[in-house]
Protein backbone atom coordinates (compact mmCIF):
# COMPACT_ATOMS: atom_id res chain seq x y z
CA UNK A 1 0.00 0.00 0.00
CA UNK A 2 2.93 2.37 0.57
CA UNK A 3 3.91 2.15 -3.10
CA UNK A 4 0.31 2.90 -4.16
CA UNK A 5 0.24 5.98 -1.90
CA UNK A 6 3.52 7.22 -3.37
CA UNK A 7 2.30 6.57 -6.94
CA UNK A 8 -1.01 8.33 -6.24
CA UNK A 9 0.76 11.35 -4.72
CA UNK A 10 3.12 11.55 -7.70
CA UNK A 11 0.21 11.36 -10.16
CA UNK A 12 -1.78 13.99 -8.24
CA UNK A 13 1.23 16.31 -8.11
CA UNK A 14 1.78 15.84 -11.85
CA UNK A 15 -1.84 16.77 -12.68
CA UNK A 16 -2.04 19.65 -10.20
CA UNK A 17 -1.93 23.01 -11.96
CA UNK A 18 -0.62 26.00 -10.04
CA UNK A 19 -3.11 28.87 -9.68
CA UNK A 20 -3.12 31.09 -12.71
CA UNK A 21 -1.39 34.40 -12.16
CA UNK A 22 -2.61 37.63 -13.76
CA UNK A 23 -0.97 38.16 -17.10
CA UNK A 24 1.68 40.87 -16.99
CA UNK A 25 2.06 43.11 -20.03
CA UNK A 26 4.93 41.96 -22.20
CA UNK A 27 5.59 45.44 -23.55
CA UNK A 28 4.28 48.87 -22.70
CA UNK A 29 3.07 51.22 -25.38
CA UNK A 30 5.80 53.86 -25.73
CA UNK A 31 4.72 57.30 -24.50
CA UNK A 32 5.51 58.89 -27.86
CA UNK A 33 3.33 56.35 -29.68
CA UNK A 34 0.21 57.22 -27.65
CA UNK A 35 -1.10 60.71 -28.32
CA UNK A 36 -4.51 59.76 -26.89
CA UNK A 37 -5.72 57.57 -24.03
CA UNK A 38 -6.03 54.05 -25.41
CA UNK A 39 -9.31 53.52 -23.52
CA UNK A 40 -11.34 56.76 -23.84
CA UNK A 41 -9.35 58.27 -26.75
CA UNK A 42 -9.07 61.71 -25.10
CA UNK A 43 -5.81 63.48 -26.02
CA UNK A 44 -2.95 63.61 -23.54
CA UNK A 45 -1.66 66.99 -22.41
CA UNK A 46 1.54 67.65 -20.54
CA UNK A 47 -0.16 69.02 -17.42
CA UNK A 48 -3.91 68.37 -17.58
CA UNK A 49 -4.03 64.76 -18.76
CA UNK A 50 -0.93 62.69 -18.09
CA UNK A 51 0.00 59.28 -19.44
CA UNK A 52 -0.04 56.23 -17.18
CA UNK A 53 0.59 52.60 -18.09
CA UNK A 54 -1.73 49.73 -17.20
CA UNK A 55 0.44 47.05 -15.59
CA UNK A 56 -1.68 44.27 -17.10
CA UNK A 57 -2.13 45.26 -20.77
CA UNK A 58 0.61 47.89 -21.11
CA UNK A 59 -1.66 50.50 -22.72
CA UNK A 60 -1.16 54.24 -22.14
CA UNK A 61 -4.21 55.48 -20.27
CA UNK A 62 -5.34 58.66 -18.53
CA UNK A 63 -5.99 58.88 -14.78
CA UNK A 64 -9.77 58.74 -15.34
CA UNK A 65 -9.35 55.38 -17.10
CA UNK A 66 -7.12 53.98 -14.34
CA UNK A 67 -8.74 55.09 -11.06
CA UNK A 68 -7.46 53.92 -7.69
CA UNK A 69 -10.43 51.53 -7.42
CA UNK A 70 -8.83 49.50 -10.22
CA UNK A 71 -5.44 49.10 -8.51
CA UNK A 72 -4.65 45.41 -7.86
CA UNK A 73 -1.54 43.49 -6.82
CA UNK A 74 0.24 41.89 -9.75
CA UNK A 75 2.71 39.21 -8.61
CA UNK A 76 5.58 39.32 -7.89
CA UNK A 77 4.82 42.90 -6.73
CA UNK A 78 2.76 42.73 -3.52
CA UNK A 79 1.60 46.36 -3.47
CA UNK A 80 -1.38 47.40 -5.63
CA UNK A 81 -0.42 48.39 -9.18
CA UNK A 82 -2.21 50.58 -11.72
CA UNK A 83 -4.68 48.79 -13.99
CA UNK A 84 -7.01 50.30 -16.58
CA UNK A 85 -10.82 50.02 -16.48
CA UNK A 86 -10.70 47.69 -19.52
CA UNK A 87 -8.64 45.12 -17.58
CA UNK A 88 -10.15 45.62 -14.10
CA UNK A 89 -13.58 47.29 -14.07
CA UNK A 90 -14.13 49.48 -11.00
CA UNK A 91 -16.46 48.03 -8.32
CA UNK A 92 -19.35 50.27 -9.43
CA UNK A 93 -19.11 48.89 -12.98
CA UNK A 94 -18.90 45.27 -11.75
CA UNK A 95 -22.07 45.79 -9.68
CA UNK A 96 -23.82 47.32 -12.70
CA UNK A 97 -22.78 44.36 -14.90
CA UNK A 98 -24.09 41.78 -12.41
CA UNK A 99 -27.23 43.65 -11.32
CA UNK A 100 -30.56 42.30 -12.57
CA UNK A 101 -32.16 44.32 -15.38
CA UNK A 102 -34.62 47.04 -14.26
CA UNK A 103 -38.31 46.15 -14.45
Amino acid sequence: TDLRDVAHAATAAHHHKPPQQPRRATAWTPDKAARNCQVCRRPFHTILRRRHHCRRCGNCVCAACSPKECYRPLPPVARPCRHCVACVPPPSERRRQTAPPPR
